[in-house]
């Protein structure tokens, strides 16, 4: 059903890029974040809930997630064959992931290091699982990485 849903959106969007009221890039944009936010719907249950819960949904959201994708990534690599399939395989989503880890280990430390503040900010626990849900997405995880990269 979700793919159902995915193609008329997508069809709806087609329609909003012919009419100019968004463009190419705002529609693959869109239609990436709707595709991964899907994978968090099972923990969005949990921001509605105390804190304790919630963070069992912070640990789906930053860890679980991203390491089913990571697999999956790790997987489609080690299924090519020849050396000619692994030209056309794109590696930009393994290259997506490793990223995503690296900017998890910044973050975490940064956690860890502000958590004795933390503990005492209502719904703390509730903006860290929307912090991770944010950078769990193709866009913040690369314009993170770079600012990374940078320094």
């Amino acid at each position: 059903y979700f793919a159902i849903g995915i193609r008329k959106f997508r069809s709806i969007l087609d329609l909003a890029v012919m009419l100019r009221l968004c463009s190419k890039n705002a529609q693959d944009w869109i239609i990436s974040t709707v595709v991964e936010s899907s994978s968090l719907v099972p923990a969005a249950v949990t921001l509605v809930m105390p804190s304790y819960f919630t963070s069992y949904g912070v640990i789906y959201v930053s860890l679980i997630v991203p390491a089913g994708y990571s697999s999956r990534s790790c997987a489609a690599i080690t299924r090519q064959k020849t050396s000619a399939e692994l030209d056309s395989l794109p590696l930009d989503d393994s290259r997506r992931y490793l990223q995503f880890w690296v900017v998890h280990a910044m973050i975490s430390v940064f956690l860890d290091f502000i958590s004795p503040l933390l503990s005492w900010v209502p719904f703390s626990t509730h903006m860290t699982w929307l912090l991770w849900a944010y950078v769990q997405l193709e866009h913040p995880t690369r314009k993170l990485y770079s600012f990374l990269e940078k320094e």
